[in-house]
């Protein structure tokens, strides 16, 4: 990658549990290497996600963030929905 466009951002949960919920719901997804012009590395640190992005242009990181920040929605709302049933 010629001098990639990086983007770092980080998720706050109020549960570890949350953090290690949604993290485990983006490994699937992740793991099939869906991104042809940028890489995404996540990590979980307690009740953090950190998520990194690098991409080969600014079409690809953004491409990027809104489909993290859609599968990362997906699963906040099935833990909110869930929270509220139990």
């Amino acid at each position: 990658m010629d001098k990639p466009y990086k983007v770092i951002f980080t998720l706050h949960y109020s549960l570890e549990s949350h953090a290690q919920i949604v993290f485990q719901s983006l490994a699937p997804e992740l793991k099939e290497n869906r991104f042809e012009r940028s890489v995404v590395l996540i990590d979980l640190h307690q009740n953090k996600l950190i998520v990194r992005i690098k991409a080969k242009d600014p079409i690809a990181a953004k491409a990027s963030m809104n489909s993290l920040f859609r599968w990362i929605t997906v699963s906040n709302r099935t833990l909110t929905t869930i929270s509220k049933e139990t």
